[in-house]
């Protein structure tokens, strides 16, 4: 399989590994903080007391709200899409020259996140914003390269 293919094929095989366990890696850094702080709140782990009351007393909280729960929302977003650009990088390195159009809608996905970043941090001036939009164009811009190649 890997004889057949062309020096720019081989690029992208190489490039979507390499992003491929990365998408992989950030998927669990997505889902297990989130997990371990959802755990931390229900037992009251962070701020034991309500200081701002002016004296001692322990928080009460409902777990089970769902009006509380936003971000698990966005959460089940964002692990739906790191498991799709972690299945497209795999499907693609495993054959660069019959998959290589998997590319596409994993680069369409990198470069509207950090689009969508960057018009935050324009938005806010927020510095995570533009980290995070620095995140995502660079695994965008070094898959358009490796793609570009092996067409």
């Amino acid at each position: 399989m890997l004889a057949g293919l062309s020096k720019g094929e081989r690029a992208l095989r190489h490039v979507m590994i390499f992003w491929g366990n990365l998408f992989m890696l950030a998927s669990v850094g997505f889902i297990v903080p989130a997990m371990l702080q959802r755990e931390c709140r229900r037992v009251d782990v962070f701020l034991p007391l309500n200081l701002m009351s002016g004296y001692f007393r322990p928080r009460r909280r409902k777990v089970s709200r769902v009006a509380n729960d936003r971000e698990d929302f966005w959460l089940v977003l964002a692990m739906s899409n790191m498991a799709l650009v972690t299945l497209f990088s795999v499907t693609v390195a495993m054959n660069p020259h019959r998959y290589k159009h998997l590319s596409v809608p994993l680069m369409i996905s990198k470069a509207n996140s950090g689009l969508l970043y960057l018009l935050f941090y324009l938005k806010t001036g927020k510095i995570p914003y533009l980290i995070a939009a620095f995140f995502d164009w660079t695994p965008f811009l070094t898959i358009l390269s490796a793609y570009r190649k092996a067409l």
